[in-house]
């Protein structure tokens, strides 16, 4: 994989290195395309904290996370609990775990959202 290691470039640049790391993502795009069923979908994102917006945004509904989550996260359930939306933080334990407390799910998670392995 000469693209993480020694040929970095920009595929949205003009130059030649930008060109032909624009034919190798989309090479890739191709090949992972390939993998999903039919009807499938496939989003290319700038980065993780792009990808959670995405996923958290979309899911419509009520959301529930845990303190714990990654600021990236806990950003995101802010922006749309000030806009309207049900949001739930759950607390965690102490220690390293980081498990949601005992009994603090409560119905929260799976009843409400629709998702059975919400909080889990």
């Amino acid at each position: 994989m000469p693209w993480l290691r020694d040929q970095h470039a920009n595929p949205h640049s003009a130059h030649a290195a930008g060109r032909k790391a624009k034919a190798v993502v989309e090479l890739a795009r191709d090949q992972v395309a390939a993998l999903l069923p039919p009807g499938g979908t496939l989003a290319f994102t700038s980065g993780a904290t792009e990808a959670l917006n995405w996923a958290i945004k979309g899911l419509g509904g009520s959301v529930v996370t845990l303190a714990s989550e990654h600021a990236a996260v806990l950003d995101t359930v802010a922006a749309l609990r000030s806009g309207g939306q049900e949001v739930t933080v759950l607390p965690v334990g102490g220690g390293r775990a980081g498990r949601s407390r005992s009994g603090a799910r409560g119905d929260r998670a799976g009843h409400e959202t629709g998702r059975g392995d919400a909080g889990q």
